[in-house]
């Protein structure tokens, strides 16, 4: 339901939801079998969307539409018996066109001879790929690496960014003005890319784990107003005060910010951890291990503002089968 706004004044609803609205259809196609019999398999997803969307909030209507698919792969190489090697890739790129127009809340519609902004562009997601080895060395002996690399979008735009301050007027009656179409413009992605090694080794009644991993995070963002100043027009009623300043025949005044922030910044982790999971009868198995972990956060300027080396954790389990028979 929508709620009521008390002010006096007040032109439009305080909570407004009678004018959403979502359309959205998608499809999956996927096909998956055997390249070379027992040895080399695949799997492929295709997945269409069309998502179309209307929001009201403020003074303006907010339309969206999205058509960007979905696709994955997975593809899984028996080279021999002893060793296996798996790919892995997807993307979830996707972009997201707005415009919004001028809403009338007495008609539940935009307002007449409004025209809508121009287009902005929300883009979000990326390309995403891992590849895996697993080698089976001896009886006693296994071990797997692993690499992976995600990208991600961030990106919000449109092309009058550089040129159209965002004007608000939240006055009775006013509106969104101006030729803005995006409030904060950001240019930004994330970026991962990481590695691991692990082993395990049996020995006697002993399991021995170890590994390593390392990991670079690299994020970039540039974020402003849109035409690097924001306006905001408020009506301040008669006996309201504005930091310490009273108004008491009413007013209306004007916000002025002014927003610009980014970098790029990089994180650089890396852990190592070795186990012993050693049966000690039948019953009883421990669980000894010990963890190393670091990281290096840099700010724009590539320089160390948190940097954090050879954190040590010590890890002890045990697990007792009460009656032997794995029931408690």
């Amino acid at each position: 339901p929508n709620v009521a706004d008390p002010r006096e004044g007040a032109t439009r609803p305080y909570v407004y939801n009678g004018g959403e609205k979502l359309d959205r259809y998608e499809g999956n196609i996927y096909l998956s079998g055997p390249l070379i019999e027992d040895t080399l398999f695949f799997y492929v997803l295709y997945n269409p969307r069309n998502i179309e969307y209307e929001t009201v909030g403020g003074a303006s209507m907010t339309k969206g539409t999205q058509d960007d698919a979905f696709w994955g792969t997975k593809i899984d190489w028996n080279i021999t018996d002893d060793h296996i090697l798996e790919l892995t890739a997807f993307s979830d790129e996707r972009t997201t066109e707005t415009r919004f127009i001028d809403y009338d809340y007495e008609t539940e519609a935009p307002v007449a001879g409004a025209e809508y902004s121009d287009v902005a562009l929300g883009q979000r997601g990326g390309s995403n790929i891992s590849l895996k080895y697993t080698g089976y060395l001896t009886d006693d002996l296994t071990m797997s690496v692993l690499w992976g690399s995600n990208e991600a979008d961030k990106t919000d735009s449109a092309p009058t960014d550089l040129t159209c301050p965002v004007i608000i007027d939240v006055r009775p009656g006013g509106n969104a003005t101006g030729c803005w179409a995006n409030g904060v413009p950001s240019q930004g992605s994330d970026t991962r890319d990481a590695f691991r090694i692990d082993g395990e080794y049996l020995l006697g009644d002993h399991t021995i784990r170890a590994g390593l991993d390392y990991e670079t995070n690299t994020s970039i963002d540039k974020s402003f107003y849109s035409g690097h100043i924001y306006y905001r027009y408020i009506r301040v009623n008669p006996g309201d005060s504005l930091r310490g300043v009273e108004f008491p025949d009413g007013a209306d005044i004007n916000r002025v910010r002014v927003y610009e922030s980014g970098g790029e910044f990089e994180t650089i982790s890396n852990a190592f951890y070795i186990e012993d999971v050693w049966a000690i009868t039948d019953n009883v198995t421990a669980s000894i291990g010990l963890r190393s972990e670091s990281f290096d956060n840099k700010n724009a300027e590539g320089e160390s503002f948190i940097k954090v080396d050879n954190q040590i954790a010590p890890r002890l389990g045990i697990t007792w089968d009460v009656n032997g028979d794995g029931e408690s």
